[in-house]
């Protein structure tokens, strides 16, 4: 009986290994030559795309759509050629899993390119990425020192708004 386990262990854990072997060659496929290295940065995307669309100054929410779209089809596009180039060489799943992965982490990245690179058109100044208490903002405008200067005036407003006219409290009179 041991000896029909252990052929039949043997030949599970074999599968086993197998399979192990199978995931670590993929890893290295897709470490090593990821298909996704093939398609240009989102920069780069975004640069491809600012030469077919026309930036209309007077409707900025029109061009930054087009881009969208734009950025969109030309990624398509180098994700089509990947598709069609790495089919055979790895697995399907892995290979549709990773590119959905990187369409997703890219469309939010282009449009924050986009949104800079109107900003920058249109000459409004702006600070990337920065911390204001405890929260990380992708964009401040116009800068850090004007939000934090508003940020302390919005905390004055609840004061306020328990002031009545001529600073009279509903419950009494309050002088300032």
């Amino acid at each position: 009986m041991s000896g029909v386990c252990g052929s039949e262990r043997g030949q599970c854990e074999g599968g086993m290994e197998t399979e192990a072997k199978k995931r670590k060659q993929r890893e290295v496929i897709m470490a090593d030559k990821s298909p996704l290295k093939e398609i240009p940065s989102t920069r780069e995307i975004l640069k491809e795309a600012i030469k077919e669309v026309e930036i209309d100054i007077e409707r900025p929410s029109l061009t930054a759509r087009k881009l969208e779209r734009k950025c969109h089809e030309i990624y398509r596009k180098y994700e089509e050629r990947v598709r069609e180039k790495w089919k055979d060489k790895v697995p399907i799943e892995e290979l549709e899993k990773s590119l959905s992965q990187s369409r997703v982490s890219r469309a939010g990245h282009t449009i924050e390119l986009i949104l800079q690179t109107l900003l920058d058109c249109f000459g409004i100044e702006y600070e990337r990425n920065k911390k204001i208490n405890e929260e990380q903002l992708d964009f401040v405008i116009p800068n850090v020192e004007t939000l934090k200067k508003t940020l302390k005036m919005q905390s004055l407003s609840p004061l306020k708004e328990k002031l009545g006219r001529d600073g009279e409290k509903l419950s009494g009179k309050l002088t300032y």
